[in-house]
């Protein structure tokens, strides 16, 4: 969640080796297309983004996993099936190393269904030795029976809750083009870097089972989120936005806390429309965006929600305000969560609970009426529990 820098690293890498090195078994590291980030630097100044300038992320070379600390490839967003229903997904797999222990790898898959305001998830975990990470363009990920497929920008996602509850067998079309998040790395001074780039606008296809029965998907919005380097791990938390509004811009925006619950850092990316030049959007070259500056935004929560399954109280609902200024227009938007109970208990997998949402977003655009959709991450709210 962190991710634009997305944070979620900081918890997930060595969470994700601690739970992964009891699986036993051992592996090659997959290649490395660009040099891992080190993990020298100066001390990070509070309150302030920590982008790295003429970073290269090449393409599709980057797609494919990478010899380092923590890695993830990130699916959040929503398919509306024939019949007009709507459901929030979220698909991701980790990938965490570490000198003295075996690759180890996590999934997480989540549903929000809209029609029954149900919420249903799945993990899974693998060594190496069960495992299968490839690809030297593009990727090739399997955690036991779950599979990513990607390349420029055409992916292919198919997993099975153990329940049988849901189920997806879909592909993703980047409609759009790469976003490198904060020019494409992020430095964390002592504790580490990160390259990062997101698919913000990719089109669904393919069918969500339901109970069994297989739905065609006809619609919706995915975004997709893909982070790796060294870190080195923080005890805080961190509260991550992603956007994608109906004139077809998006925007990623996150707070991050420290162990106290103050914000350390914040960063924020506006993606125009492709509009009026769409040729200039490609899925194989980055498309421009501009960083918000950290007093550009706020992030205001508007209520609370308490999970019954494990006491944590959430923000539940946020209001986000963006200053114009240059190519940013000025926002009002209003996110609510489809259904208050997004929580996922990841303690078998990546040692977290955390939650993450599928919301609608209403509010304003340069004084008009603008809708969207969008997905939250709340991390570090467990603390204690």
């Amino acid at each position: 969640m962190h991710r634009r820098f997305r944070p979620r690293f900081l918890v997930f890498s060595f969470a994700l080796i601690a739970v992964l090195v009891g699986c036993g078994g051992s592996g090659v590291a997959p290649s490395f297309p660009t040099p891992p980030p080190d993990l020298g630097g100066a001390t990070i100044p509070a309150n302030t983004p920590g982008p790295v300038r003429g970073t290269v992320i090449r393409f599709p070379d980057d797609e494919a996993p990478h010899s380092v600390l923590t890695e993830w490839w990130y699916y959040t967003g929503h398919v509306q099936t024939a019949d007009g229903a709507r459901y929030g997904v979220e698909y991701v797999i980790f990938q965490g190393s570490r000198a003295d222990f075996p690759i180890g790898y996590a999934s997480h898959f989540a549903v929000i269904n809209a029609q029954t305001r149900a919420f249903a998830f799945d993990q899974a975990s693998s060594s190496a030795r069960d495992a299968t990470f490839g690809g030297t363009g593009g990727f090739d990920l399997h955690v036991n029976e779950w599979t990513m497929r990607g390349l420029n920008g055409t992916d292919h996602l198919h997993a099975t809750m153990k329940s049988g509850a849901y189920a997806i067998d879909l592909t993703a079309t980047d409609v759009k083009g790469p976003v490198l998040q904060g020019g494409g790395q992020f430095s964390y001074g002592p504790g580490g870097s990160s390259y990062y780039y997101s698919r913000t606008r990719m089109r669904p296809s393919g069918t969500i089972s339901v109970g069994g029965v297989a739905k065609p998907i006809v619609d919706g919005a995915l975004w997709f989120d893909h982070q790796w380097g060294n870190f080195l791990p923080s005890n805080g938390g961190w509260d991550w936005f992603s956007t994608q509004l109906d004139d077809n811009s998006e925007m990623m925006i996150y707070h991050l806390r420290d162990a106290s619950g103050a914000i350390l850092q914040t960063f924020g990316e506006y993606i125009p429309p492709c509009t009026p030049n769409p040729r200039d959007c490609s899925p194989t070259r980055p498309v421009p965006s501009v960083e918000l500056s950290q007093d550009q935004f706020a992030i205001t929560p508007l209520g609370t929600w308490t999970s019954p399954a494990t006491g944590i109280t959430y923000p539940s609902g946020w209001r986000v305000t963006v200053k114009a200024k240059g190519d940013v227009p000025a926002m009002d938007l209003t996110y609510t969560p489809v259904i208050p109970n997004a929580e996922l208990d990841t303690r078998q997998s990546t040692s977290v609970i955390y939650w993450e949402g599928d919301s609608t977003i209403t509010g304003t655009k340069a004084g008009n009426p603008i809708t969207g959709s969008g997905y939250v991450e709340l991390t570090g709210y467990d603390k204690g529990k």
